[in-house]
């Protein structure tokens, strides 16, 4: 119940970042993906179904809020979760340089899917350097604040009581 608490404020705040603070600060075009660092931090600490639950609800709240066309973001959401997952229990190493190269990876792989997936590929032909420039730019800077989130994620444990994830290094 603690981890489902922790993640409730962490996606309540994500959120507001994104869908509100980046705007009113006027940083439309380079927006972190916070909502899929909590996913990645879920499936590499966290390996119980109530994370899953959790990664769900993450995705759910993102098309929720975001506008876009519901089931897309929790699909892929959902496949990062289980990624991530699955690389936590076949790698020896679980520390927030691992989790950064994660979410980077995961970032790429959300906008490149989005793209595909909403049939947005044509402008992908037509403007493929500036759109992947911009999703290798969001990628870097989501995966710049991963460290921050999951010490921030690992110090709201602290405070609930949840117990202490090793970090294997």
């Amino acid at each position: 119940m603690r981890t489902v608490v922790l993640f409730s404020v962490a996606a309540f705040v994500a959120l507001a970042i994104q869908t509100s603070l980046m705007h009113l600060l006027g940083l439309v075009t380079l927006v972190p993906d916070l909502m899929l660092v909590l996913a990645v931090n879920l499936g590499l600490r966290h390996h119980n179904l109530v994370s899953a639950i959790l990664a769900f609800a993450l995705g759910y709240a993102t098309d929720a809020f975001s506008g876009s066309r519901i089931g897309l973001n929790t699909f892929l959401v959902m496949i990062v979760f289980l990624l991530s997952y699955e690389t936590s229990r076949h790698l020896w190493v679980n520390n927030d340089a691992v989790g950064s190269i994660a979410v980077f990876l995961a970032v790429v792989f959300k906008d490149l899917g989005t793209l595909l997936l909403t049939g947005a590929m044509g402008d992908l032909r037509s403007h493929a350097a500036r759109i992947l420039a911009q999703v290798f730019a969001q990628a870097l800077l989501t995966a710049c604040l991963t460290p921050v989130v999951f010490t921030l994620l690992r110090r709201g444990g602290r405070i609930l009581g949840l117990p202490a994830m090793s970090q294997r290094e």
